[in-house]
């Protein structure tokens, strides 16, 4: 469940179940009494605000959603008599949701990457409503015809994924690919409208990876590796974006199927002239 912060338009939630059972009218044994339904909201904190509950059905109890002043998700509790409350990890969330960071801001131009979206108010809800499109020049960047939209998908109130596009299936409004340029993620709000960032992200040209300067190393050697790499320097690969946004590592499988990964540097071959005009290889 979920609904907007500060729920502006004070409007009310169902909460569908099973075993909804009144108990007895103390005046009328053969009546329900149904004055007693409280609905409880938890944050993680432990706070609480409750709110009276109306069955409206054998499976239905509707009560308002109650104002709160921040994106969250809140536990939804209920019980029938003022006293027994049910734990069956119902959340509702209140949205309001900003990207503040995105990451990794280099894309691959196969599509392969998933993007980590870092920001507030992200909460799990239908497909239809959480939405991330693709922009350029604060213009949509079109993929098959429509709009490039992905739907994400929601760690925590903090954290969401979302998948990319093949570089080819993405193009700008003029109909010319959207090449090494700049684009952004944009998250839909509540209204659904996409809250604009300026957060650039790019796709990169994936480096070739041409030989090892050794093949070998002892048990338990620490012992540097160098890769001789084509990185298509100004074919689609701009050093100063590569250095400043790159991620690299570096993964070993063994025969049986274990990996290991280590962290990668840019460097130049002989060592020590990447801080000289010589392009990292």
């Amino acid at each position: 469940m979920y609904g907007v912060t500060k729920n502006p338009e004070n409007g009310d939630i169902t909460i569908t179940g099973e075993n909804f059972e009144c108990p007895r009218s103390e005046l009328n044994a053969a009546e329900e009494d149904c004055s007693k339904i409280r609905v409880r909201f938890t944050n993680k904190f432990g706070d609480e605000i409750y709110m009276d509950g109306h069955k409206t059905s054998e499976d239905k109890i509707k009560c308002p959603i109650p104002k709160y002043p921040s994106p969250e998700t809140l536990d939804v509790d209920i019980t029938m008599n003022d006293q027994d409350y049910t734990n069956n990890g119902v959340t509702f969330g209140y949205i309001d949701p900003y990207i503040l960071g995105v990451s990794p801001r280099l894309v691959s131009s196969r599509g392969t990457t998933k993007l980590r979206l870092d920001g507030y108010g992200f909460v799990q809800m239908e497909d239809d409503k959480t939405l991330v499109d693709f922009m350029s020049d604060n213009a949509g960047l079109q993929c098959s015809g429509g709009v490039c939209t992905r739907t994400y998908r929601v760690e925590n109130e903090n954290v969401a994924e979302v998948e990319t596009y093949v570089q080819d299936n993405v193009l700008k409004p003029s109909g010319v690919n959207i090449g090494y340029d700049a684009f952004t993620v944009n998250m839909m709000d509540p209204a659904g409208n996409f809250a604009k960032n300026d957060i650039d992200l790019w796709y990169y040209r994936d480096p070739v990876f041409n030989s090892l300067s050794s093949s070998f190393a002892y048990a338990n050697e620490h012992k540097p590796i160098m890769v001789n790499t084509n990185f298509f320097w100004g074919e689609g690969n701009q050093l100063e974006r590569v250095r400043k946004h790159g991620n690299f590592t570096c993964r070993f499988t063994g025969d049986s199927g274990k990996q290991m990964f280590e962290a990668g540097v840019m460097e130049t071959s002989p060592i020590g002239m990447y801080k000289q005009d010589t392009l990292p290889d």
